[in-house]
């Protein structure tokens, strides 16, 4: 549970770290690192979704106020939900390769 919750402390960091970079691939990519060392795709999914919504919530959020586009809060929660839902398939993805790579090394 230790390593989950590491994990998705980790998937959120990369989210932000990597936003500039890929921006709507960072959850996508995060979410595949994170699967990959969760071993399971039922876990990788959870945890690349969760470590997204917990990047991309409070993040559009200081994005919206410090522009002031007149975006509402709605619209972000949904960017955010559409974003967790990259990062979901990313952690889906990273944990069928991390199962199978777990898999070759046992055998």
């Amino acid at each position: 549970m230790i390593r989950f919750i590491g994990l998705v402390i980790a998937t959120a960091l990369l989210n932000v770290g990597l936003y500039n970079v890929l921006f709507v691939l960072a959850p996508l990519a995060a979410g595949i690192v994170c699967g990959f060392f969760i071993f399971s795709p039922k876990l990788g999914t959870f945890g690349g979704f969760l470590g997204s919504a917990v990047a991309y919530i409070p993040f559009l959020i200081v994005l919206e106020s410090i522009e002031s586009s007149g975006a509402d809060f709605l619209s972000l929660i949904v960017a955010a939900m559409i974003l967790s839902m990259i990062g979901a398939v990313g952690g889906f993805i990273g944990g069928i390769m991390g199962a199978k790579s777990r898999k070759r090394v046992q055998v």
